[in-house]
């Protein structure tokens, strides 16, 4: 069976709004819908790419999208600087720096509720244009935990990608591909304990949590994500709105050899590629 491919989909361009869910696992997504979207059946689709910038990289920033507003909650996509060597700055009719002007920095996010109340603004301003609504959620932080989570995006305080010397890009390999979960999950909480980095919110989920609370936070992520995105869509009678992803996520889903947490960039497991298409009526 033929595998349908994300990106074409996405430059057809035959819709109105396009929703993006960072970080959206399909299978997930399919558990949930019926409950947000009971009169839409999600279709699974291959991500190009394994995490924002890469797919970035090949879906947004080889063309011009002259029609389109992006409203973007993720630092990747913006339009003041480029981040690592991603530009989309004069892609765009417009690019909306939400992640900027919406910023919570207690939780370190933005919020599904507060860019749906951004997102109704501009549709209401530019009605001649389509958009892409790009949520953070179900990416961490996890809004429904308590545990300090720190920013895991660029430009607000996260890594953007620093060249590591060779025999650290070793350690890595051996640390985050080799070493089975459990040891994997004791070496982070060691570091973390000692207050040292262990990478972004989800490792330190991970590190905190058992899988099954770790895995219920991200689900309750992207309920918060689907309720906000229902109640966007409810206030326009578009013909096509689309609800997608732009990549998956790894929730401790290897148990000895493979990287387990987020979402390693130009690594093609099928939690990391496999996200829906949703087509909802306005």
């Amino acid at each position: 069976m033929n595998k349908m491919l994300q990106t074409p989909l996405i430059l057809r361009k035959d819709w109105d709004i396009l929703i993006i869910l960072d970080a959206c696992r399909y299978d997930y997504f399919r558990d949930l819908n019926s409950k947000y979207f009971p009169n839409a059946v999600p279709m699974k689709v291959i991500s190009p790419a394994s995490n924002t910038y890469e797919w970035a990289k090949k879906v947004l920033e080889p063309h011009i999208w002259s029609d389109v507003v992006y409203v973007s909650a993720n630092p990747w996509i913006n339009s003041k600087i480029p981040v690592k060597d991603l530009d989309v700055r004069g892609k765009f009719f417009r690019i909306y720096d939400a992640w900027l002007y919406n910023w919570d920095d207690k939780k370190n996010t933005v919020w599904p509720d507060e860019l749906t109340d951004v997102a109704i603004r501009l549709i209401n301003k530019y009605k001649d244009k389509k958009f892409i609504i790009h949520y953070i959620q179900p990416h961490a932080p996890y809004l429904s935990l308590d545990i300090e989570q720190s920013s895991p995006f660029p430009l607000t305080g996260g890594d953007i990608g620093n060249k590591k010397t060779t025999l650290q890009r070793l350690e890595d390999f051996v640390v985050y591909k080799l070493l089975p979960r459990p040891l994997f999950k004791a070496f982070l909480k060691w570091r973390y304990s000692k207050g040292l980095p262990i990478g972004g919110p989800e490792f330190v989920a991970f590190a905190n949590l058992s899988l099954d609370e770790w895995r219920e936070a991200y689900m309750k992520n992207l309920e918060i994500a689907l309720r906000s995105v229902r109640k966007l869509i409810s206030r326009f009678n578009y013909k096509n709105v689309i609800i997608t992803a732009d990549h998956g996520e790894l929730l401790g889903d290897r148990f000895w050899f493979g990287y387990k947490v987020g979402h390693p960039a130009f690594v093609y497991y099928k939690e990391l590629v496999e996200v829906p298409w949703l087509e909802v009526k306005g």
